[in-house]
């Protein structure tokens, strides 16, 4: 049997303040982020009514916006965090259904427009995704969704992104190319790490979790991953995931 020195902590301990992180983050964390965010829509939508000049009006109204936008990002963190600590614990289940994952992606667009603040123009190439299958869509948005947001974050603003998705032997491709900074070859084996940030980038804004999550993800799906990237070129990411057969759904 052999015995822990002073500096040494027991994986039991390890994994207890892992769990007590996350409990913090979601109840301590997620609670006071959503009254910021519904105060600050709240008074948005009041600035109207209130006796204000046009120019205190316009400065309010841009306060709000950019509150509402730092809260939202906040929340996205923290819960790519959670996530990431449910499937890593077991307890986010792989959902397959039947859906056209042309259409899951196409959704997905026209939400992110909507949001408003896409800095840059989308190329969709989803003709050859219309295709019905089984597959876990949640699966398929939570990955391009964050696949897209590095792209965005790492590419020049006046640059395109293209999205090309398609479905072939009973796998359903998904592509995503930026002509952004690119990573180094030296960064490739840590890229899926938790909280792990290259030196080109550690300046902007980011926690290191996308990656992470976009693998776990793919793990839970039985999906597969490719990065290819040039340094100051851009890069193209891969991604696959089994489409069974409409024929093969089975009830739930």
């Amino acid at each position: 049997m052999g015995f822990m020195g002073h500096g040494q902590v027991s994986e039991g301990a390890v994994v207890e303040l892992r769990e007590r992180l996350v409990a913090t983050v979601s109840h301590e964390f997620r609670t006071p982020l959503a009254v910021i965010q519904a105060s600050a829509g709240l008074i948005r939508r009041r600035v109207g009514t209130l006796s204000v000049d046009e120019h205190d009006a316009r400065r309010m109204l841009a306060s709000c916006e950019r509150i509402e936008q730092a809260t939202s990002t906040m929340v996205a963190a923290i819960e790519r965090v959670l996530l990431i600590d449910r499937i890593g614990a077991g307890d986010e289940p792989h959902r397959p259904r039947l859906c056209v994952p042309g259409d899951v992606l196409m959704s997905l667009a026209a939400s992110l427009q909507e949001r408003g603040d896409v800095p840059r123009e989308v190329r969709l190439d989803v003709q050859q995704a219309q295709v019905q299958g089984l597959l876990d869509p949640l699966v398929l948005r939570q990955v391009a969704t964050q696949l897209l947001d590095n792209a965005f974050k790492y590419s020049p603003p006046d640059s395109v992104v293209t999205l090309h998705a398609r479905c072939e032997a009973n796998r359903f491709h998904l592509r995503i190319s930026d002509h952004g900074i690119g990573i180094d070859a030296a960064e490739m084996a840590l890229l899926f790490e938790p909280f792990h940030r290259a030196p080109a980038v550690r300046d902007l804004p980011g926690m290191g979790l996308g990656l992470t999550l976009v693998h776990q993800l793919l793990q839970l799906a039985d999906g597969q991953i490719r990065i290819e990237s040039t340094p100051q070129v851009g890069t193209t990411v891969s991604v696959s995931l089994p489409l069974s057969p409409a024929a093969k759904e089975t009830a739930s």
